[in-house]
């Protein structure tokens, strides 16, 4: 049966108004949000502190702890900026306490908003993934970005060097990264170089500058950009007493969000071994996994962090022993390393990106071959925890 409304929705005028009429129903949200930011913005600059604006793709433990080590540890002066849900809105933005969204119809605006307001401002890009929806080169041309974080691997590579095998790729020829674009995303017009291109030009501006967390991330990035220019500013972790830590009991840990990339099927993958040779070992996770893992026998998780204490008192109160990070890929900075070696845990960690570099001088770990055979390495955990 022929319909108005579908009639209608082709042409570009309704087409127009309809999209309007959406906007209109968050413009009193965001009107209220435009409040808080110009109170803060106007408080900040009565002060002749500047305002820093921090792009970011949700700021995880590791990339928080991180800024908070490089910048001067007070959040009262910073902005950031997120992409949470690109279906549904344009940014959030966190101001101090406040939690506010913005629309993409009103991003530009609230820059020249902020332009306007405080002449002194810096722009810092901490984490690409999820960004790549904003147009950074209009962002520059009109307020300079000054600083880069990379915290993540999203400008070499969509997948976090993440193989079909959940094992570092190695960085592999253009031509290899195009076949398997292309099989993941499935669309043959997507290609390596273009996806590099996004952010080669702010990567290889020397009037940006660029830092990374260790000699780790500063080798992958000069082996695709052999010109970019870095600067290594690694959070120090201060040494408290560390000796030879004892294993005293049957339980493997686990810490943060288990997400594919953090090694989530190698998990499941032990577990399986564990209940196929009938081995007395506890799998405990201090974070989130996956629903596919909770009915695991092995297996038990605590949850999402309530708080910025939470792992540390669940490590206390649980009399944690050792650690294993099964992510085989390389990281670039990891929180959950931070505060296990804090609390002088045992760490079983794969011997690449971050790990070797940071544990060089701790004395209680064990690194494994991350390209090892699964049976090979689940062994080694074994015995540890024996």
């Amino acid at each position: 049966m022929f319909s108005l409304k579908t009639s209608l929705a082709k042409i570009p005028l309704f087409q127009f108004f309809n999209n309007f009429l959406k906007h209109c129903f968050l413009l009193p949200s965001t009107f209220y949000s435009f409040i808080q930011i110009v109170l803060f913005i106007v408080q900040r600059h009565a002060t002749r502190r500047n305002v820093r604006l921090i792009f970011h793709h949700g700021l995880g433990g590791g990339s928080y702890n991180l800024l908070k080590t490089i910048l001067d540890g007070d959040d009262s002066h910073l902005i950031y900026l997120s992409i949470p849900n690109p279906r549904k809105f344009g940014l959030q933005i966190k101001v101090s306490n406040l939690e506010l969204k913005i629309d993409y119809i009103f991003i530009y605006v609230f820059f020249r908003l902020i332009r306007i307001l405080s002449p002194s401002i810096e722009i810092i890009i901490n984490h690409f993934s999820g960004l790549e929806l904003i147009n950074f080169l209009k962002i520059h041309k009109e307020f300079k970005i000054s600083t880069i974080y990379l915290h993540d691997y999203f400008t070499i590579c969509p997948f976090y060097f993440l193989s079909p095998n959940d094992i570092y790729c190695g960085l592999p020829s253009e031509t290899e990264c195009n076949e398997c674009i292309q099989k993941n995303l499935g669309a043959s017009d997507r290609s390596i170089q273009k996806h590099r291109d996004q952010f080669k030009w702010l990567l290889l501006d020397p009037t940006i500058e660029i830092i990374v967390p260790n000699q780790s991330v500063k080798n992958h990035f000069s082996k695709i950009y052999p010109s970019i220019n870095v600067k290594i500013l690694e959070p120090t972790i201060e040494k408290k007493n560390w000796n030879r830590k004892l294993i005293v009991n049957k339980k493997i840990y686990l810490f943060g969000s288990l997400y594919p990339h953090k090694g989530r099927n190698f998990v499941a993958k032990f577990l399986e071994y564990l209940s196929f040779n009938s081995i007395e070992r506890k799998v405990i996770l201090i974070g989130k996994s996956h629903p596919s893992l909770i009915d695991e026998a092995n297996f038990n998780e605590t949850g999402a962090y309530s708080d910025d204490d939470y792992l540390d008192n669940e490590i206390k109160q649980q009399g944690v022993g050792i650690v294993w990070f099964p992510v085989r890929i390389p990281e670039t900075f990891s929180l959950t390393l931070s505060v296990a070696m804090e609390n002088n845990l045992f760490i079983f960690a794969p011997n690449i990106g971050s790990f070797p570099y940071r544990l060089k001088d701790y004395p209680s770990y064990r690194l494994f071959d991350y390209r090892s055979a699964d049976d090979e390495v689940f062994q080694t955990l074994i015995e540890l925890s024996s």
